[in-house]
């Protein structure tokens, strides 16, 4: 079976990579990969070692403004010339199904899709459920005709599939497959200081960053010995800025931004805690990180963690908006028994090796794309 995966931008997100490198080592699935943002049109280099194909789709916003004016006024609102080169460069790839890897890629491409006759599936994410279908009642709408032309449809945790149902109504073509989590994590050299705290996340409203500099505030008031390391970038910086300042946080709270793995890795080698504080999540895989790398953990209950791990046995859970709840978790922890802490990393550890396994990954995405797979009018 040849699967094209279409991904946004090149060269793919890290988790989509380690999907491709579980399904390229474990199945005879071979995989194509097509990229919707990319600096060019036609062949690319291949970001993993496998791939039977790595091209970059034909895509107007590419065209230069002059060819574009050109285009527009030869066509007007014509888009049929660019669709029939974007049918012919698929085309010939021959694939047998096509996989849109965000609901938000099918909802903007399946009808072109389903012109050329191939069936497709596509994944649900965190943020095509809980951003996008906010947006207008036609988003919705688009959501669940794509629902229904779909062959197949692959969450990436149960309660987004529940979501989706209350969405677009119950099928049986949905599956639930959780993320393939690089073993790698394991490698990382523990070297815990007592009170140092990790997040790590794009600083968006979702993760929830104002309610844990809450719980800082509050365990600064009663005198807990901390410092917390924020690790991501994103548009709220200047607001968890204001209130780190605001707050008096700036000895016990840095904004390091993004960084590279080897950087994460330094930065979990030392932590005591990691701490995820988000509102709204898919399923974190910063947390299966973590917890590879044997780490005690600390989550709010909208990261839905609990789904992969058993709290208070795995890990300490928080109720989502409680920054109150939250500082009285991450003292709890702090001051937790050493022993006590690592047999409750080392649980995590142990369950994450289990639910989210490359092997587990490639086997479920074989099933799933190995059920018959019809073209939906």
């Amino acid at each position: 079976m040849h699967v094209l995966e279409i991904l946004n931008a090149y060269p793919g997100e890290t988790f989509i990579q380690e999907h491709a490198k579980a399904v390229i080592q474990y199945t005879d699935i071979k995989l194509s990969w097509a990229f919707w943002q990319t600096s060019r049109t036609g062949a690319l280099p291949k970001p993993i070692t496998g791939l039977k194909n790595c091209v970059g789709l034909i895509n107007p916003n590419r065209i230069s403004k002059v060819k574009k004016a050109g285009i527009r006024l030869a066509h007007l609102n014509d888009k049929d010339s660019y669709v029939k080169a974007l049918k012919r460069q698929v085309k010939a790839l021959k694939p047998d199904v096509i996989h849109f890897h965000f609901a938000t890629l099918a909802v903007q491409h399946y009808r072109w899709v389903e012109e050329l006759g191939i069936p497709f599936t596509f994944s649900i994410r965190g943020s095509d459920i809980r951003t996008e279908t906010t947006r207008s009642d036609a988003t919705i709408e688009t959501l669940k005709m794509v629902v229904h032309k779909a062959s197949r449809i692959h969450t990436v945790c149960d309660h987004l599939q529940d979501e989706l149902f209350e969405i677009a109504g119950k099928n049986n073509k949905t599956t639930t497959i959780r993320t393939a989590i690089a073993s790698h994590w394991r490698n990382v050299e523990r070297k815990p200081e007592l009170g140092n705290m990790v997040s790590i996340g794009r600083l968006h409203w979702s993760k929830g960053y104002a309610d844990l500099l809450l719980a800082c505030d509050e365990m600064k008031k009663k005198e807990v010995s901390f410092k917390l390391t924020i690790i991501g970038e994103g548009e709220q910086r200047p607001l968890l800025e204001y209130m780190i300042r605001d707050l008096n946080l700036a000895d016990v709270v840095e904004l390091v931004g993004k960084q590279d793995v080897t950087s994460i890795k330094s930065y979990l080698s030392w932590a005591d805690i990691f701490v995820l504080s988000s509102i709204a999540e898919g399923f974190p895989n910063v947390v299966a990180e973590a917890a590879l790398a044997g780490i005690p953990i600390v989550a709010s209950s909208g990261s839905f963690v609990s789904e992969v791990l058993s709290s208070e046995s795995e890990f300490l859970i928080v109720p989502t908006g409680s920054p109150g709840e939250m500082a009285n978790r991450l003292s709890e922890l702090l001051d937790m028994d050493i022993g006590k802490k690592n047999a409750m990393a080392n649980r995590a550890r142990e369950q994450t090796l289990v639910e989210l396994a490359p092997d587990r990954h490639a086997t479920l995405f074989e099933k799933f794309w190995s059920k018959k797979c019809t073209v939906n009018r």
